[in-house]
């Protein structure tokens, strides 16, 4: 007899109802809920189109839904979407019960696969010579992967937008706070060279390793919060929480960062750390997703809630090269990585929401006899160089050829505004308490606001 192949007819359309009625809870379900979790190819086909237009910021409903699968070259027949169509906009909507119907779909698209994997796998691991890796990266890849939408292009009468611009201006005008416009990092001397961090900028810090990129990009998710309220959204996929939460710690209690590692501590030290990890818990709106294994869409689908629930004013990836990387057959490396560029601008551009992303340079400028790193020593990483609005260099001498003089500096490179000149701003490198500061600390800038 036959094994039942295992699906619900029923989860399957009241998700896709629920989708229709409150577009916005997809993104609760869209990080973990893939195409091919649906049995039903037309349901599955309808799926993927939901997460093409929320990718594109398209209304999402039945005519659209219906438009964007049928111009699919290998899309059902029209009428069969219509009739599939009707008979989720027939199911009842249940908001509070997505989750679990997810789950359970998930669930059972696990027990499909393993069916459908057992008989066609097996006859492979028997053969000795088989590259197992291989097998298992195909079977991965039967799973399913997320695709991302691409943006409409939208012309805009320049004699249309000038009230809204004229708006944005006034807005300007009113929420300046020393020179600085968008989301301050907490550096004046980077603040005012880049009137803060713009919302919808791709901002790209960039060094070799060990010159503090994930230091630096801590402490202006913390000096973010601390000057604006709002909340910052840290993807670390190299250091987990424990590390994280130790240089925090460090920088919040100027306590050596060695000591925190080791928990050896004077009672004095013991208590600025206290004190430390109190104005921590009751007054940075920081949150940390510390999963090794994300792609930029799990990203998008995070940011999107998260925008959606709090008042996000900056998000930080550290590091781009350790995102997930799209499966797409044919693909090379830097053509994957070069569309993964491409969509965490379109992710900034679609949130207002300035993304700053870390990334690796390449060895060049470790063969030239000046180690400054140039915009060149990015271009290995696809279209980073191109996509984004702000790259800057973060680079310390003292880690090549140490001196009195250069002891603890380091050179933030502006080597690439889009809309603003370039330079260098002068930073001090704190390494024992896991921080870098300038003329002006966070404080002090509080305090010139306060007079």
């Amino acid at each position: 007899m036959a094994a039942q192949v295992p699906f619900s007819e029923e989860y399957e359309r009241a998700i896709l109802s629920t989708i229709f009625a409150k577009p916005e809870v997809y993104y609760r379900v869209g990080v973990s809920l893939l195409p091919n979790h649906f049995y039903s190819s037309i349901r599955r086909s309808i799926y993927v189109a939901i997460k093409e237009l929320a990718g594109e910021t398209v209304p999402i409903d039945a005519i659209t839904v219906l438009e964007k699968v049928a111009n699919n070259e290998n899309a059902p027949q029209r009428e069969q979407i219509s009739a599939e169509l009707e008979k989720i906009l027939d199911s009842l909507a249940v908001p509070e019960s997505i989750e679990y119907y997810v789950e359970e779909i998930i669930r059972l698209s696990k027990h499909r696969w393993l069916f459908s994997c057992a008989d066609a796998k097996v006859q492979q691991f028997l053969d000795r010579d088989v590259d197992y890796q291989q097998v298992i990266a195909e079977m991965f890849a039967e799973m399913g992967n997320i695709t991302g939408g691409n943006t409409k292009v939208k012309v805009t009468n320049l004699s249309d937008y000038v009230v809204e611009y004229f708006e944005q201006l006034e807005a300007r005008k009113s929420n300046i706070r020393n020179g600085v416009i968008g989301v301050p990092t907490g550096f004046i001397d980077i603040d005012l060279s880049l009137g803060g961090l713009r919302g919808g900028n791709y901002i790209v810090i960039a060094a070799r390793p060990s010159m503090g990129k994930s230091t630096l990009a801590q402490n202006i998710a913390e000096n973010c919060s601390a000057l604006t309220g709002g909340y910052t959204l840290f993807f670390s996929l190299e250091s987990g929480k424990i590390d994280i939460m130790d240089r925090f710690a460090a920088c919040a209690s100027s306590v050596s960062s060695s000591k925190v590692r080791l928990g050896s501590f004077t009672p004095n030290e013991w208590q600025r750390i206290n004190d430390g990890m109190n104005k921590l818990r009751n007054e940075m709106r920081i949150g940390i997703v510390d999963e090794f294994s994300l792609s930029v869409d799990d990203v998008r689908m995070i940011s999107h809630l998260y925008k959606q629930e709090c008042d996000l004013k900056l998000i930080i990836i550290d590091y781009f090269q350790l995102l997930k990387e799209d499966f797409k057959k044919g693909a090379n490396r830097t053509e994957r990585l070069s569309d993964m560029s491409r969509k965490i601008k379109i992710l900034a551009r679609n949130l207002d929401v300035p993304i700053i992303i870390l990334s690796q340079l390449s060895r060049e400028c470790e063969r030239r006899t000046d180690k400054t790193p140039m915009l060149s020593d990015l271009r290995e990483t696809g279209q980073i160089e191109n996509d984004s609005d702000v790259v800057l260099m973060l680079y310390r001498e003292e880690f090549y050829s140490p001196t009195v003089e250069n002891a603890n500096m380091a050179e933030v490179i502006i080597a690439k505004q889009r809309n603003g000149p370039t330079g260098t701003c002068k930073l001090r490198f704190q390494k024992d308490f896991s921080r870098f500061v300038t003329r002006f600390s966070a404080a002090d800038i509080e305090k010139e606001d306060d007079n």
